[in-house]
């Protein structure tokens, strides 16, 4: 086990993470995709300033992406099996984020992605 601090919004440094695991261990087995803000702010969306609407989605929609496309380069060389998993949060199920619907949204495509991965990665 070992902990870097990486930006998730950055391709750059998410690749640097990805080529440590496979300089120490050969690659990861697992790889968690935990990429959550919520710009820690509760209004309406109408009241919700640009900046932070863009801060929740580059964290939670490229965050998520980015990192998962690292947990996947880090895992095709080593031998076994790999698991990346992918923690939703409110919204992920379609319920409503009252107060918080820039995060609800980027939490709702979490499950496409799982099933899009599952079908890619066979």
């Amino acid at each position: 086990v070992a902990g870097l601090k990486v930006d998730i919004t950055s391709s750059d440094e998410l690749e640097k993470l990805s080529q440590y695991t496979r300089d120490m261990w050969g690659g990861a087995d697992m790889w968690i995709c935990n990429a959550a803000t919520n710009g820690y702010l509760f209004k309406e969306l109408e009241s919700t300033p640009t900046d932070v609407i863009k801060e929740v989605a580059a964290t939670n929609i490229m965050g998520t992406l980015l990192t998962a496309r690292e947990g996947i380069r880090s895992m095709q060389k080593r031998e076994g099996p790999g698991f990346i998993i992918l923690l939703e949060g409110a919204g992920g199920g379609g319920d409503p984020t009252p107060k918080y619907a820039a995060y609800g949204v980027t939490k709702a495509g979490i499950r496409q992605l799982a099933s899009s991965l599952t079908s890619e990665l066979r």
